[in-house]
Formats: C-alpha cells, sequence, structure tokens
C-alpha cells in the first residue's frame, strides 16, 4: 500500500494539471480567437467549453473539476457586481429604474413563464424560463455602447439603468432557485428563503457597519496586497459558503460579501486586486457552460432554440420598450434601449447551472437555452446597428412619425418666446451646464434643448431660471421653437456626431447666419467641420492641455511661454481639419 498510494496521488496530480492545461488553453484559444472576430469573449469561452466538452470528439475535460471551478467564477462575478453597487445611484434613477427595470423585468418575467406553459413545460421550468429570458448581459450592452459612443445618450442611460435592476433582480432569483427544486412549487419554501435571505443580508450589514471598515483600514495600512486579496478571498467565500448552507445559492453570499466592503471607503481596492483571478475563473465558469451544449440540440431541439430566440429578441425587446416607454422615455430611444437589452445575460448562465444542479430543469432544455442565449449575444451588435436607419425611415413615414418624433415642450413661463440674438444650446451635460452658468452670471440670452425627460423636469424643479425647451434638437419644429432663427450663436454638446451633424445642418437651414460651435473628437471633428461647425472643441485634446499647463506650472515654466505653447498646439490640432476643407 506503501507504494500504491503516492502513485494514484500522483496520477490524480497529473490528470488534474492536465485539466488545468486543457481549461487554459482552450479559454486562451476561444478568447483570442472572438476578439480576433469582433466577437464578445463570452462567445469565445463558450465555445471553448463546447470543442473540450463530452458533447463533442477530441480532447475531454473533467467536468467534475471544471464545475468546481466554475463555482469559484460564480462567487468572484458576484462578488464583483456586490462591490460596484450603489443605493444612492438607486435612488438619484429612481423612476427609470424601478419602472423601467422593474416593468421590463416582471413583464419579460411573465412573458417567458407563458412561453414555457405552452411549450408544455412545469411550473417551475416555466419560471425558470422566464427568470433566464429577464436578464440581459451587462458586458454586451456596455461593450455595444462603447464601440457606438452611446454610453452618454438617452438610450445608453436607460439601458445601464436597467441594467442595475436586473442585477438586483438576479440576486432575488438565485435565493428563490433552490426552492423550487421540491416535488412540488410551494410558496411557503419560497417565504422562508427570503426570510434567510433577508437574516442574510442582516449579517452582511452588520459586518458592513461594525467589522469590516476597521478592518480594510489596517489591511490597507499594511500595504500589503496579498493579505488584501486574502481578506477579500474569505469574505467571499465565507458569505457565499453560509449561504449554502442556509440552503441558498453560493452567488448570493457572494453578492452580499461585495456588496459588505462596498460600503467601505476600501472596497474598489478590494475589488481591484481580485479582478484578475475574477476574470480567470469567469472564464472557466462560461467554459463549464460551453461544456454543457449539446450540438445537437440545434437539430434536435431546432423548433425550441427558434421559439427561444424569438422570444428573446423580439419578446424581450418590445416589452423592454415598452417598460421604458411608461417609464417616461420617449419612443425613438426606448425602441434603442430595447435592442441593447435584446439577449440574454451572463447571470442568466448562472441561474441556469444553479437549477440545472438542484434538478429544477433538464440537461435538455438547459442545452437549448443555452445555444438560443449565444445566438442572441451573436445577433446583438448587428440588430443594435440596424436601430437607428430603422428609426428614421420609419420617421419619413407619415403614419409612424408621429409616433417616433416627441412633441416639443416650452418650460412654463419662460421667457423663450421674447429671446433674440441668444444662444441655442443643444444638450444639457457637462459642458453645457458651465456654459449656461457663464452666461447666467453676465445677463447673456439663452436657451436649452434636452431630449431627456428627467433633466427636463429636473431643471424646471430646481433651476426655474433656466429657460428649457424638451425635444429633439435634431427636429426643426423643436429648434423652431427655440427660436433658433433669431438665435446668433448656436452650441451643439450632444456627444452623439450623427445626432450633432443632423442638429446642426437643420439649425443652418433655418438660420445660415448662426455662429456654430460643436463638440467633436478624431473623426468627428472634421464630419462636423464639414456639416458647418465655425469651430468645434475637442474635450480630450482640451484636456491633454489642462494637464500640460498643471504640470509646467508645478515646475515653474512662465505662464506667458505656457499660454503660447497652448496656442501653438491648438493651431496644429484644430489646423489638420481647416486644411482638409
Amino acid at each position: 500500500m506503501s507504494r500504491h498510494d503516492p502513485l494514484q496521488s500522483g496520477v490524480a496530480e497529473h490528470d488534474l494539471l492536465l485539466d488545468i492545461l486543457l481549461l487554459t488553453a482552450a479559454a486562451f484559444l476561444g478568447g483570442a480567437i472572438a476578439q480576433g472576430l469582433r466577437l464578445p469573449t463570452i462567445i469565445g469561452f463558450l465555445a471553448a467549453g463546447v470543442a473540450i466538452g463530452p458533447n463533442t470528439p477530441g480532447p475531454v475535460g473533467d467536468v467534475a473539476n471544471v464545475s468546481r471551478a466554475a463555482d469559484i467564477g460564480v462567487v468572484l462575478l458576484m462578488f464583483g457586481i456586490g462591490v460596484q453597487f450603489s443605493f444612492r445611484q438607486l435612488l438619484s434613477q429612481g423612476r427609470l429604474i424601478v419602472l423601467g427595470g422593474g416593468g421590463q423585468v416582471a413583464s419579460t418575467l411573465l412573458l417567458g413563464l407563458a412561453a414555457g406553459r405552452l411549450l408544455d413545460l412545469s411550473w417551475e421550468e416555466s419560471l425558470i424560463l422566464g427568470f433566464l429570458v429577464a436578464i440581459s448581459s451587462t458586458v454586451v450592452a456596455i461593450k455595444v455602447l462603447e464601440g457606438r459612443q452611446q454610453m452618454r445618450s438617452l438610450a445608453g442611460i436607460a439601458t445601464i439603468n436597467v441594467l442595475i435592476l436586473q442585477d438586483i433582480a438576479a440576486v432575488l432569483m438565485v435565493i428563490v432557485v433552490p426552492s423550487l427544486a421540491g416535488v412540488r412549487f410551494d410558496s411557503f419554501d419560497i417565504l422562508i428563503a427570503l426570510l434567510k435571505g433577508l437574516l442574510l443580508v442582516a449579517v452582511a450589514y452588520v459586518l458592513s457597519a461594525r467589522v469590516l471598515p476597521g478592518l480594510w483600514r489596517r489591511i490597507t495600512y499594511a500595504r500589503s496586497r496579498e493579505l488584501s486579496l486574502l481578506a477579500a478571498l474569505t469574505l467571499a467565500v465565507g458569505l457565499a459558503t453560509g449561504s449554502a448552507l442556509l440552503g441558498l445559492s453560493v452567488a448570493f453570499g457572494a453578492f452580499l460579501a461585495g456588496l459588505a466592503i462596498s460600503e467601505s471607503e476600501y472596497g474598489y481596492t478590494a475589488l481591484s486586486d481580485i479582478i484578475p483571478l475574477r476574470e480567470v475563473f469567469a472564464s472557466v465558469f462560461f467554459i463549464s457552460m460551453g461544456m454543457l451544449i449539446e450540438p445537437e440540440t440545434v437539430w434536435d431541439e431546432a423548433p425550441t432554440v427558434a421559439v427561444f430566440v424569438v422570444l428573446i429578441v423580439l419578446g424581450k425587446g418590445a416589452l423592454s420598450a415598452a417598460a421604458l416607454k411608461l417609464a417616461g422615455l420617449a419612443l425613438a430611444p426606448a425602441l434603442l434601449a430595447g435592442l441593447y437589452l435584446a439577449q440574454v445575460g451572463e447571470f442568466s448562465f448562472v441561474i441556469a447551472r444553479a437549477a440545472l444542479g438542484e434538478g429544477v430543469i433538464q440537461e435538455q432544455l438547459a442545452s437549448a437555452f443555452l445555444v438560443a442565449g449565444v445566438l442572441t449575444i451573436l445577433l446583438s451588435p448587428g440588430l443594435v446597428r440596424l436601430g437607428p436607419p430603422f428609426i428614421a425611415a420609419a420617421r419619413r413615414l407619415p403614419a409612424l412619425a408621429a409616433l417616433l418624433t416627441e412633441p416639443a415642450v416650452a418650460a412654463p413661463a419662460s421667457p423663450i418666446a421674447a429671446l433674440r440674438r441668444h444662444v441655442v444650446i443643444c444638450g444639457y451635460g457637462g459642458a453645457a451646464v458651465a456654459l449656461v452658468r457663464s452666461l447666467s452670471g453676465r445677463g447673456l440670452p439663452f436657451v436649452v434643448i434636452d431630449s431627456n425627460p428627467f433633466v427636463y423636469e429636473t431643471v424646471r424643479r430646481n433651476q426655474p431660471d433656466v429657460p428649457i425647451v424638451y425635444g429633439d434638437a435634431t427636429r426643426p419644429e423643436v429648434l423652431e421653437l427655440a427660436r433658433v432663427r433669431e438665435a446668433r450663436v448656436l452650441a451643439v454638446t450632444l456627444p452623439n456626431v450623427s445626432e450633432a451633424q443632423l442638429a446642426v445642418a437643420q439649425a443652418l437651414s433655418l438660420n445660415p447666419n448662426l455662429d456654430v460651435v460643436s463638440r467633436g473628437s478624431r473623426e468627428g471633428r472634421l464630419v462636423m467641420r464639414t456639416a458647418g461647425s465655425a469651430e468645434v472643441i475637442d474635450p480630450e485634446f482640451e484636456a491633454s492641455l489642462e494637464f500640460v499647463r498643471h504640470v509646467l506650472h508645478r515646475f515653474g515654466v512662465d505662464g506667458r511661454e505656457i499660454a503660447a505653447l497652448q496656442a501653438r498646439w491648438r493651431a496644429e490640432h484644430y489646423g489638420v481639419e481647416l486644411a482638409g476643407r
């Protein structure tokens, strides 16, 4: 026996190392190929899981080992979400999050439940299907928004707020999943699960208020990244284990661990320490989901997969847009936000894996949904690209123009009708706020145009002296209401180049004598020059000049020399557009 045990131990260790090598190599190749094809890396990880799974020929990873590593990935994913969660953010965008996000989650959950029953699934399976459909991918949505430079657009802001509510809902769904594993659907069991969840929340709150601030301060003073990383891991795994012992999901406990540490001023330090580990184990999680996919499902369950895709893309997209419209958003940005949300998310896979582990759903159903989920993620960028041209074409149809164009509204009792030789400001973001403050301080006339109803209501409530028009600055009737024909200057602060370009073109068609100043970065500067802007301000370049001024000033360089340097660099930078006209 003394010779046999080391041999068996060596074989087991050898197998484990081979599994780790197979996982890391598959994750690297899958992620690299996805990046090369400009696809989300999630797709590459899922494809890698299919390649090394038991349902395809070739090398096969140990499903049990991968599953255990995937549990760590779930813990770290949920911990990261918890650290980034903010109740203050929830309160500041309460109406959009609660009505828009809550309406989206509730309506799509009911849609999935109804579809499940029509597919002859059990109530438990149908409810899980509703859970899976309701959640969108934060990673995919934000990646697409950033790629299209729409993070600050109305549709982008709405999408992010809905994603916040979805993260909250996903945590609640994870709590409920184990309660659905019984022989029958028992609302009492769900109530007990929620009470256990509240108990765990209370524990996390005590840790957050009484224990973690002092502990993390000492860890930070020790200036040891190893201690910080180990403390974060201990907290995440500890609460995840406590959640599992209470019969709840490990994901819920990990989320509470992140939430507890987020209240500390050192929370983001813990997140930065744990990010590399999170990325590695998250890739393992998605590989584990890919290993569950049976390629035959695409053919054997093609009708079910097709139903799931239609349910997610068309059904969820339409219901998301409807919920945001009811929350007060204009129809056009609501439709675009619906397209950004029309896919399934990372936590849909977390919920699917939890439901599969609890025996609530069968592997065949999980595999069909996973295939459909991958297809919706693949379709997402293309659908979003088609959105703006489709809405623009629909606006040209008389029957749809009224639906897609919000009527312009001027703030009550505003002096807009008396404005002459004034400034029309399109968009009320950071630059516009500074401009309004400067103009107000000097008694110069101006009017603001903004298409965000929440911005409009906030200005009316908190800044009643600011004349503001609610509407789309690219529409002639909105510009007319802002008296652009009598204006002297048009300041376009809209971040989206295509919207800014159209606003400038429409304004100049109404008043060719306007002096137009707009913003534009990189290729956007030339576009705005061509559209008719007399001056285009590059925010990133201007920020770089401020860095230069500050640093040179600290080293004693004369202010006149700094000003001359900035003037020369501005001439070189902005002269490119002048030369190209």
